[in-house]
């Protein structure tokens, strides 16, 4: 039994990501874990259809990671069962001149699923703050700051009905080379390959601390994050799914109890008859 509450950041203290182990997989089967994973999908599948009808809620889901893997394409085995029609997935790219002539969130708010909707934010608001940590440094007051600013939206999103959860997909600097290694290797898969990939792996334990500061500040039991270890694909697909149906069933969507615009005496004469012999036949 996977205990959700271990991918927790920690309430209280300091948060040390390497006391988490991005190999972890609770000594689960391979087997039976792709296994269900998909019967979680088909779960996941029936929460957004009751989310979609009952158009009161939104979902927004904000995927982190070191490297590429946080790319939707790498995500998709989670997804698969979900409609587009109910689904939104975003990219944002480096902020332009006029994004820095705004506040940093401002561009992110517009792309907030509506009602009904699930979202998905990869390289969100969280991706350039973390990479100006990195790159630039930010002072402690501009650190918290941010923090503060971030907090403030994503509790005004769950007020106004758009619940919020967030994963850092974790994994080891072995890993992360390894995965550089496999790119280097396949000129297939070279448009992968970005200059922070390679400042990443020279940086590693600053790049660590920025993750560890900008988690611990703007983790929360409203807009929770949750730390994946995610060396092992496979069981890093199960337990997002895991997550989102415990997400899901805590918000309660249902289908609306509505009249509907009309009943079968409306309906064309001709069509009530061949109804009738269907249902004889069945």
């Amino acid at each position: 039994m996977v205990d959700l509450a271990y991918f927790l950041p920690p309430s209280q203290g300091e948060l040390n990501l390497e006391a988490y182990n991005p190999s972890y997989t609770f000594n689960l089967d391979k087997t039976n874990a792709k296994k269900e994973a998909q019967t979680l999908g088909l779960l996941l599948n029936e929460w957004q259809t009751k989310l979609f009808a009952e158009q009161k809620q939104g979902l927004l889901i904000i995927f982190q990671a070191m490297d590429s893997i946080a790319k939707l394409s790498n995500l998709q085995q989670v997804f698969t069962g979900l409609s587009p029609h109910g689904i939104s997935a975003h990219t944002f790219d480096p902020p332009g001149i006029d994004d820095q002539r705004h506040d940093f969130l401002r561009r992110f708010h517009h792309y907030v699923p509506s009602k009904g909707m699930i979202g998905i934010f990869s390289h969100s608001y969280y991706e350039w703050i973390l990479r100006n940590m990195v790159n630039e440094g930010i002072e402690p007051k501009g650190l918290h700051n941010h923090a503060t600013h971030i907090n403030s939206f994503e509790l005004l999103l769950r007020d106004t009905g758009t619940q919020v959860i967030k994963f850092y997909l974790h994994i080891s600097r072995q890993e992360h080379r390894h995965r550089l290694l496999q790119r280097l290797s396949n000129p297939e898969e070279h448009w992968k390959l970005t200059p922070t990939d390679l400042h990443i792996q020279k940086h590693w334990s600053q790049t660590i601390k920025s993750y560890e500061q900008i988690i611990q500040l703007t983790h929360s039991p409203l807009h929770p994050w949750y730390i994946i270890p995610s060396d092992y694909t496979w069981f890093r697909d199960l337990l997002i799914a895991k997550i989102l149906n415990h997400t899901l069933t805590a918000m309660k969507p249902s289908y609306p109890v509505i009249q509907p615009p009309f009943n079968i005496d409306d309906l064309p004469e001709e069509v009530v008859t061949n109804l009738s012999k269907k249902a004889k036949k069945k």
